[in-house]
């Protein structure tokens, strides 16, 4: 006998930061392929998030079903919780985000079976994996090598397709969709340059340096703050803003440089990060780990060049205009393509920056991201279609 399927798509993401970003837009452009398709979203993300408003507009646009998994639930419990949802909801697939759900899921599929409803699993893999030590790479190859089977793996990039396979998890269930961004939304500015400038006290004349710090190792924050110190020493007029939360704010509250702090802002996130590229000049991403980088992508829409780490993740943007590769780690590098930016002329800028935002336009928009969610959640349920069609039809 075949095993039911559902009608519609779960969505459980363990997010819930204050602004929207790339991500959300990315489940609303899958989401309106689904509806297209015929298929229902459930929403499954924590209860703090569900007062947000983009929350709200999330419901309001797609409607659905709307969940939220206790805090720090046990698996158990969660396993439970979820099944419930998948049963109540009638669900064709669970797609788990940022891993809080991802084993969660897997029972969840297991229970379903025996119930004989077909539940398939995506596991969404944004993230580098930065922890190798043996017992990391241990539970990596338990959960990707062995419950992974019966899982379909969404990487964000090659890179980290390559690596999810190292970690043991079998080729054919891995699907690598680089990540898409919201290029309206990305571009999208409330505030004037003058103001955001006014606003961040910048000096007057200054070159205005933008970067991301939310894990600030990571993201090459001291990397940033010693090519900054440096160029600071030469004589030029440069500013570096920071967009992160309390650990980035501790993390310079503790640099030992204290000289260059004066030139150095620290804003909290921003629902609307056009308006903070928009008063930059430069963005700077010397990570030394990515997934894929939304932030490169969103000074490419921008139209402001990027100086990234030379990291595989990043290969989606080699050889594409306005940006700027350096050693990941190496100050001295990330100075040097500074100052090779800051002499650009006006003109290579605006030809450049016109260049990038169509690069991205066209390869790495939130729609071109929706359309291959959809194609790959057709391409798994389609068998399961086929297999329930009357033996005269086949």
């Amino acid at each position: 006998m075949p095993l039911d399927r559902g009608n519609s798509i779960i969505q459980a993401a363990d997010y819930s930061p204050t602004y929207s970003g790339n991500f959300i837009a990315s489940l609303s452009a899958a989401a309106r392929q689904c509806r297209a398709h015929g298929y229902r979203t459930v929403w499954v993300l924590p209860a703090k998030a569900h007062a947000y408003p983009w929350f709200r507009s999330l419901v309001e646009d797609f409607g659905g079903s709307v969940y939220a998994l206790p805090d720090r639930g046990t698996l158990a419990g969660d396993t439970m919780a979820l099944r419930r949802i998948a049963m109540r909801e009638n669900a064709a697939i669970i797609h788990t985000h940022f891993s809080s759900s991802d084993i969660s899921a897997w029972f969840t599929k297991v229970l379903c079976t025996l119930e004989s409803r077909n539940v398939q699993v995506f596991w969404h893999v944004h993230s580098a994996f930065t922890d190798i030590s043996a017992m990391r790479r241990s539970k990596d190859f338990i959960k990707l090598g062995v419950l992974g089977r019966l899982c379909h793996v969404v990487p964000v990039s090659t890179a980290l397709g390559e690596a999810v396979a190292a970690r043991g998890c079998p080729r054919d269930r891995i699907h690598v969709i680089d990540n898409g961004i919201d290029i309206q939304h990305a571009t999208a500015k409330q505030t004037s340059r003058e103001e955001m400038r006014k606003a961040w006290a910048v000096p007057s004349g200054s070159l205005v340096m933008l970067g991301f710090g939310w894990t600030p190792i990571r993201k090459g924050v001291d990397t940033m703050l010693e090519a900054l110190a440096t160029l600071l020493r030469e004589g030029r007029n440069l500013t570096l803003v920071l967009a992160g939360t309390e650990q980035l704010q501790k993390f310079i509250d503790d640099w030992p440089d204290r000289d260059c702090l004066a030139r150095v802002r620290v804003i909290p996130p921003a629902e609307f990060v056009g308006d903070l590229f928009g008063a930059s000049d430069i963005f700077l991403s010397p990570s030394r780990a990515e997934g894929w980088c939304y932030g490169v992508a969103e000074a490419m829409a921008n139209e402001v060049p990027a100086i990234a780490g030379d990291i595989p993740p990043l290969n989606w943007a080699r050889g594409a205009d306005g940006v700027y590769f350096c050693t990941a780690g190496d100050s001295e590098a990330l100075a040097a393509s500074i100052r090779q930016v800051s002499d650009l002329s006006p003109v290579v800028r605006a030809i450049t920056g016109e260049l990038a935002k169509n690069f991205v336009a066209c390869r790495y928009s939130v729609e071109c991201w929706g359309s291959k969610i959809w194609d790959l959640y057709e391409q798994v349920l389609r068998p399961v279609q086929s297999s329930m069609l009357p033996a005269s039809s086949k």
